[in-house]
């Protein structure tokens, strides 16, 4: 897990999932990067399809 990964986590304890953007604000990540992060969460079953 890289540190955009970990920021991405973190900030979802913080802040129940609404949609990437409003993840990106509090994590302070580019769309993009919260997106890859996302997905790359997804595929080592860190969070669930459903986040």
């Amino acid at each position: 897990m890289n540190k955009q990964e970990s920021d991405i986590l973190n900030a979802l304890l913080i802040e129940p999932f609404i949609n990437q953007r409003i993840l990106a604000e509090v994590s302070g990540h580019s769309l993009g990067v919260v997106n890859r992060s996302l997905k790359e969460l997804i595929k080592l079953e860190y969070i669930d399809d459903s986040i």
